[in-house]
């Protein structure tokens, strides 16, 4: 079993009919067409048997197994009797992005609400801190916890992603002895050379090349991020150019990316290495109150590993 890790986890809450199942379905539907992996969780009070009776594995179990791996030509089953805490399965789960976890309200978990309009029972989000969020039909009138409507399956994305990237949904250990995994604050560069974006395009790129960097992110006058220009941004000016050879002006916001991946300083290294892998990214852009505070970059997540190989190996 995998230990000593934290990963990410969003848990989808609510009273029995409030609509669990389907925000679950629509939310993991539209994080997966935004390539994010997804796993999910399903608790449930119901006694469970995958197997149907007579069937080998069953009857593997039945002789005494206390596990039983049932693997088939595109897709494998472990079933393994007795109880499992949160923790141990969130710990059995392989590599993914997020984790997805339907019900569990008890649990020391971020939590969306999903609220049911003919319910008479009281908001959890009344009685639990880690409600984060609320899926209803109407404004349920909490001053104190986000709301979106329940069909607004891009808005939850969005804010569910927000958490995500800023290191807000990474909770609990998944058991072990092993120490945390320190977090990019403690690699990341804070120097970080930086543009504004009504700079002229062709002074950025004297800019770049001047600090030997591939890119930089572009800040308003309070320091908030509102884009990056890269290498690539940069190569656009040739293909705008002329057949004489005569190379297009405009100020950086013509350019820059608008779009960009952050991450919060509390993300540990084993998230942002995984950042790395899943995208094309030379560095991640840290991010806190949605000021820049530094970046980090592959190097200096081989410099943490190298550091850090005990905890890591485990």
């Amino acid at each position: 079993m995998r230990t000593g890790r934290k990963r990410p986890v969003i848990s989808v809450v609510g009273w029995t009919n409030a609509g669990k199942t389907t925000l679950v379905e629509r939310l993991v539907a539209e994080l997966t067409a935004r390539g994010l992996a997804i796993g999910t969780i399903k608790a449930t009070h119901h006694d469970i048997d995958p197997d149907p009776p007579g069937k080998d594995s069953w009857r593997h179990r039945r002789a005494g197994a206390v596990e039983t791996l049932l693997i088939g030509p595109r897709r494998w089953v472990l079933t393994r009797e007795g109880n499992q805490t949160a923790q141990e399965a969130l710990a059995r789960l392989g590599p993914v992005d997020l984790v997805v976890v339907e019900g569990l309200r008890g649990e020391q978990l971020p939590k969306i609400e999903v609220l049911d309009p003919g319910s008479s029972r009281p908001s959890l989000a009344g009685i639990d801190p880690q409600v984060v969020l609320v899926a209803a039909d109407v404004d349920p009138g909490d001053p104190d916890v986000p709301w979106r409507h329940r069909d607004d399956i891009e808005g939850i994305a969005d804010f569910v992603q927000r958490l995500h990237q800023s290191g807000d949904l990474i909770t609990g250990t998944t058991g072990g002895s092993m120490a945390p995994l320190p977090p990019v604050s403690r690699y990341m560069d804070t120097n970080v050379p930086t543009l504004n974006a009504q700079m002229e395009i062709l002074t950025a790129v004297d800019f770049l090349i001047a600090r030997h960097v591939t890119g930089a992110p572009v800040v308003d006058a309070e320091g908030r991020m509102v884009g990056i220009l890269t290498e690539k941004d940069c190569l656009r000016l040739l293909t705008m150019g002329t057949d004489e050879g005569e190379v297009p002006n405009g100020t950086v916001s013509d350019f820059m990316t608008a779009e960009v991946v952050t991450i919060g300083p509390r993300v540990n290294i084993y998230h942002a290495a995984g950042l790395f892998l899943h995208h094309n990214f030379r560095r991640l852009i840290v991010v806190e109150d949605g000021k820049l505070i530094g970046a980090i970059t592959r190097f200096d997540i081989l410099r943490a590993v190298s550091e850090n190989h005990k905890l890591v190996g485990g």
